[in-house]
């Protein structure tokens, strides 16, 4: 054994950066999108949780290895404890192109996930996978406590129904589906997925959802025409412990890849919420946060 040390709601999920995906023939990607999805199929064992890193392919196999190996330790971090906040501001008005929408996500650890790279166990025969899209790494990460839930693993090669129908509890535990568009390199996609799952948990345990009708009279307007415009936010901000993955699917139609996850605990943090929506819908005035 070697060791190495988220109406305005639903737009949340499938909001995110698409960028233009490696060209390969499709019979490889469905085959390489299958592989992944059963590589994450690995139960917890004893006092063990698995954590999955992911890393583009490099020339220097190690180098893949070790950047992967990175990636599940920032997993493991936010196993412990992780913040996040998002917003998604939509504005409209009664024009065709007067429209404007904006997201703003952030997550914040409370350590250095580097600390975990040498808690982290794996066999190089059977716990590294190298397929046409990226480099996965199956690390064992010894715990105190398991993280206890009922979720069978979807053995079917279609959509799984946790992506139809999104879960917000499983075994009494917060869950959520986190959905990223395809980007240029895979690994990107795949971490963007399971970050969006970290904010779509917050946003289910709390978020502040606000609208309003702004008009507006055109002072240069001979007819003295009125603008209506329509804006909605939603803005969610929290902290979870015991955030774990459970699953990912890779839609073999466009390679946007969906995360199903948990999370032990989850607490709002409402006063900053309250503080930053009135600092946006009042911008002159000064938010306390």
């Amino acid at each position: 054994m070697v060791k190495y040390g988220i109406g305005v709601v639903v737009l949340l999920m499938v909001c995110g950066c698409t960028g233009s995906p490696a060209k390969d023939p499709p019979g490889e990607f469905e085959q390489a999108a299958w592989r992944e999805m059963v590589f994450f199929n690995t139960p917890s064992l004893r006092n063990e949780l698995i954590f999955v890193g992911v890393a583009s392919i490099r020339f220097n196999h190690q180098e893949s290895v070790q950047a992967a190996l990175e990636d599940a330790a920032k997993k493991v971090a936010f196993f412990y404890a992780v913040e996040g906040m998002l917003e998604y501001r939509e504005e409209k008005g009664l024009g065709f192109l007067d429209y404007n929408a904006e997201r703003k996500t952030s997550l914040n650890l409370a350590q250095d996930y580097l600390q975990y790279l040498e808690a982290l166990e794996y066999d190089p025969e059977t716990d590294i996978l190298v397929d046409e899209l990226a480099v996965f790494v199956r690390t064992r990460h010894r715990v105190q406590k398991l993280v206890s839930h009922n979720h069978v693993f979807s053995s079917k090669t279609g959509k799984p129904q946790w992506v139809e129908n999104p879960p917000t509890n499983i075994a009494g535990l917060h869950a959520g589906v986190g959905y990223a568009n395809p980007r240029q390199y895979h690994k990107d996609t795949v971490i963007a997925s399971y970050e969006n799952a970290v904010h779509t948990i917050i946003r289910n345990i709390s978020s502040d959802v606000r609208s309003g009708v702004e008009t507006r009279k055109d002072s240069q307007d001979t007819l003295n025409s009125i603008d209506a415009k329509r804006s909605g936010t939603v803005f969610a901000q929290g902290k979870l412990t015991g955030f774990y993955v459970l699953e990912i699917w890779v839609d073999p139609k466009n390679r946007g890849v969906w995360t199903l996850a948990i999370a032990e605990e989850g607490t709002a943090i409402v006063r900053e919420v309250s503080a930053a929506i009135e600092a946006q819908e009042n911008p002159g005035a000064e938010a306390e946060l």
